[in-house]
């Protein structure tokens, strides 16, 4: 048991009375610390509010921030059930943002915690702090979305769904709890008559990011659509939105079906596999493992990068000629080729300037595609999962391609241009690959819509 004077004292939240007992006993709070589960004062201070004690404490005794009480749950597990942002903000400070993956009873994060009693303002701040925790799963794989489903929290299930949305994390969507139900199986079973939102079940199916598996089966063999035909009444607008995403009866799915593969895993299929890893890798460090003022900072410089090199590469060091000029060197009091200044040189209106210099050019040509590529590849996975980013990649399509002929309009047609002629003509292959699979996708989507007798509004939704 704690020295009742100090449980006292981490109620009233009194510094000056804490250090008044270290005066009497220095080793106070080393007597906490050895106890396993325990209430320390930092729980005791969490629990009342009390945050200048509760940081006081955290910065005597930085143990205590993942100390776990005899209910299994540390003080920020306590202050996001509680929905104390300022506290959970605190914490964080104190302890570090691995606070946010510290798991409690049954393996529970306190993103799980904030989830089952709907504290919005701290998931967002869980969540900016430390995205991969949407992943995280309790000890009968539940995901948060499961948990919101579970507890009735449906305003938090649809920023959850935002939050899937921004960080492009697909997969958690499809994720299985102990007995096999997607989200998709929770977000009908948990809907009660009066509660009933078409529209949450639509934007989890309809999602173009989320990428819902509408005829995954539990472990009794269910999909989604035989869950919603066993409850009592009708749901007809529900039944409607699975039927277009055509979902299936469990008796319907024929069991040697080839496994269907999206439009976006073909295109990264084509991808050589030493890139796909870096991709992969990049994605995982970046888009979701660090904040979003991180993922903004890193699109920030990318953007300006991209900028750079792309206005240095339309308009070299230099400029371009503003003339045509085509000496003729039979007349003997024209300069020759070895003694001619650039200026006395053959050129074209419109070309380089630097490329006079057939070295040099190609070596800046190099660079700068090098640098625009490079740059123009961040901005594309960082845009993943943003509203509209299927607009974002088509403009970004347009750019590369704009940026490409530009290049080729200002370096000479001359033979020994070859390698700036090839590493511009490299640079082609991704926009068109790019350009190509996008506008597949819009056409695929257009007939879909149509084919349901959708408009043009609804489309626009599914491209967000």
């Amino acid at each position: 048991m704690m020295d009742r004077r100090l449980m006292n004292v981490s109620e009233a939240g009194d510094i000056n009375a804490l250090y008044e007992l270290f005066r009497e006993d220095p080793f106070i709070l080393e007597s906490v610390d050895q106890v396993p589960f325990l209430d320390t004062p930092l729980h005791i201070a969490v629990s009342a509010g009390k945050s200048s004690f509760a940081m006081e404490i955290a910065n005597l005794k930085p143990s205590f921030a993942k100390k776990l009480n005899q209910d299994g749950l540390s003080p920020i597990h306590l202050a996001s059930a509680m929905g104390d942002v300022g506290m959970v903000k605190e914490l964080l400070t104190t302890g570090g943002r691995e606070l946010c993956l510290l798991k409690g009873k049954e393996k529970r994060t306190p993103l799980h915690i904030a989830v089952m009693y709907g504290r919005i303002d701290v998931i967002n701040v869980l969540m900016d702090e430390f995205p991969k925790a949407l992943e995280d799963l309790t000890v009968s794989k539940e995901t948060a979305l499961h948990l919101a489903l579970k507890y009735q929290q449906f305003d938090t299930f649809k920023l959850l769904l935002d939050w899937v949305k921004e960080l492009n994390t697909r997969d958690v969507v499809n994720l299985k709890d102990n007995e096999g139900n997607t989200a998709l199986h929770l977000a009908i079973t948990s809907r009660a008559p009066r509660q009933a939102d078409p529209y949450m079940i639509k934007d989890l199916i309809c999602n173009f990011v989320s990428g819902v598996t509408v005829n995954a089966m539990n472990a009794n063999n269910q999909t989604a659509l035989d869950v919603l035909l066993q409850l009592p009444g009708e749901y007809r607008e529900i039944q409607d939105i699975l039927g277009r995403a055509k979902a299936k009866r469990s008796d319907e799915i024929i069991s040697c079906s080839q496994p269907h593969t999206s439009d976006q895993s073909r295109v990264v299929a084509k991808i050589p596999r030493h890139l796909r890893g870096w991709i992969a890798r990049f994605r995982r460090e970046v888009v979701s493992d660090y904040s979003m003022e991180v993922r903004s900072a890193l699109l920030v410089v990318a953007v300006l990068t991209a900028t750079a090199t792309f206005q240095t590469g339309v308009t070299p060091p230099g400029g371009v000629w503003q003339d045509n000029f085509y000496p003729d060197y039979n007349n003997s009091t024209n300069t020759t080729t070895a003694t001619a200044t650039p200026s006395e040189m053959a050129h074209q209106a419109g070309r380089a300037i630097m490329a006079t210099d057939l070295s040099k050019f190609t070596m800046f040509t190099f660079f700068n595609v090098s640098g625009f590529l490079i740059s123009y590849t961040m901005i594309i996975i960082l845009t993943t999962g943003f509203p509209f980013s299927s607009f974002v990649l088509l403009a970004l399509s347009f750019m590369g391609l704009t940026y490409v002929l530009s290049l080729m309009t200002i370096t000479p047609d001359d033979q020994g241009y070859v390698i700036p002629y090839i590493l511009q003509a490299l640079l082609t292959v991704p926009m068109l690959s790019l350009l190509y699979q996008i506008v597949i996708y819009f056409y695929r989507k257009r007939s879909e819509y149509w084919k349901d007798g959708l408009n043009w509004k609804g489309a626009l939704r599914l491209l967000k």
